[in-house]
């Protein structure tokens, strides 16, 4: 999966460069006018992080309406989405720097989980922004984002300067302080205590944030007691949010989907590629057109050739490398399972005829499953 999230955007680059975007754009822009950031824990880190990064996009205090637009739109970030079905679910997200920023969203417990979708945006764009020299060091590699395990009190880590552990401290962080700034907490409850299950419900809904960052970042805030944020944890507290939201509106389930997606087809319509580069990036069979809701006119949109048409093709190609003076020829195709097929082979007669030898088994991605013919014996070099 990760191999082809990095495939996803050395296409997402290529489909860029065509339309004339920029490879980066606002991102490093905004990356090279940040200073270095201080000498501190890695939490405290992500906390300055965000606090500079709000400066520089003048988003003050406030609610950011929608953290794939900040990253899409603002920055030139693109985001892809998988679900735990394609993508292990202890791995929250990843990113890559090259060829293009890209940050990958795993989403656990679907699109209707908007806000974690939220905070895993904000903490791969602190990655993009602080360990650029760490993802530049891995080439073609992503940085992935486990979810890390709590320890003895809930938000609690133990603290590392550096390594693997202090990244993820310090982009966790900067998410939960992006989306819920210090000082717009403390303006939003200035009238209540702040352990109140209304102040809880206040910071969840009005920033856009789960009921456990709430607590987390009132708890930062306020420097309440580790005891008093547990129990704040162990409330029960029906979530303020709603099932709508723009960043929920914005997931697209699936690598090819979303703006790679939009960012093919675009292409296509345009001219700047064929057919058949547009089915290679979007992985579309051959035999398969593309779907009605694209949009596409007929003559790009139907199929190249039928399924059939295309497995013979390929075991023809096959018979030939491995018995080039047998006189094979593929014949009826069935299928053998789900994603693979049974093609049957037999020696030439005339046009109407063949004799059977066996059969080729084909998987999926064409990949030749069991080719033997046991009745032919070994491979016979064409004569020279």
């Amino acid at each position: 999966m990760l191999g082809d999230f990095q495939r996803c955007a050395a296409h997402l680059a290529d489909l860029r460069a065509i339309s004339g975007e920029p490879a980066e754009g606002a991102l490093e822009e905004l990356r090279a006018s940040l200073p270095p950031l201080s000498p501190d824990d890695p939490a405290r880190q992500g906390q300055q992080l965000a606090r500079l990064v709000r400066r520089r996009l003048g988003i003050g205090e406030r609610a950011i309406d929608s953290m794939h637009d900040l990253l899409v739109q603002r920055l030139g970030v693109e985001v892809l989405h998988v679900t735990p079905e394609d993508l292990d679910p202890d791995i929250d997200g990843a990113c890559t720097s090259w060829p293009t920023p890209v940050v990958l969203v795993n989403l656990i417990g679907g699109a209707r989980c908007w806000w974690r979708t939220r905070a895993s945006l904000g903490h791969e764009l602190a990655h993009l922004l602080v360990d650029r020299d760490f993802l530049d060091g891995c080439g073609d590699v992503a940085l992935v984002s486990p979810r890390l395990r709590k320890t003895r009190r809930a938000g609690r880590r133990p603290s590392s300067e550096g390594g693997f552990l202090g990244r993820e401290q310090r982009a966790g962080a900067f998410a939960a302080w992006l989306l819920a700034p210090e000082q717009g907490i403390r303006d939003l409850v200035s009238d209540i205590n702040p352990t109140d299950t209304e102040a809880i419900v206040r910071v969840s809904r009005h920033f856009g944030v789960g009921l456990e960052l709430a607590v987390n970042n009132l708890t930062n805030t306020f420097y309440l007691s580790p005891d008093v944020q547990q129990e704040m944890l162990n409330r029960r507290v029906p979530s303020p949010l709603p099932a709508a939201h723009a960043d929920a509106e914005a997931c697209a389930d699936g690598l090819r989907h979303g703006r790679l997606r939009l960012l093919t087809l675009r292409a296509l319509r345009e001219g700047h590629i064929d057919t058949m580069a547009a089915r290679e990036i979007l992985d579309l069979p051959l035999w398969e057109p593309f779907p009605v809701e694209d949009g596409l006119p007929p003559d790009l949109a139907d199929a190249v050739m039928s399924r059939d048409e295309l497995l013979r093709k390929h075991v023809q190609a096959y018979l030939l490398t491995r018995w080039p003076v047998e006189g094979l020829v593929p014949t009826e195709v069935t299928p053998t399972h789900e994603g693979a097929w049974t093609v049957r082979v037999g020696r030439y007669v005339d046009p109407e005829h063949a004799e059977p030898v066996g059969a080729v088994i084909v998987g999926p991605g064409l990949r030749i499953v069991d080719g033997r013919l046991p009745a032919l014996g070994e491979s016979r070099a064409a004569p020279g």
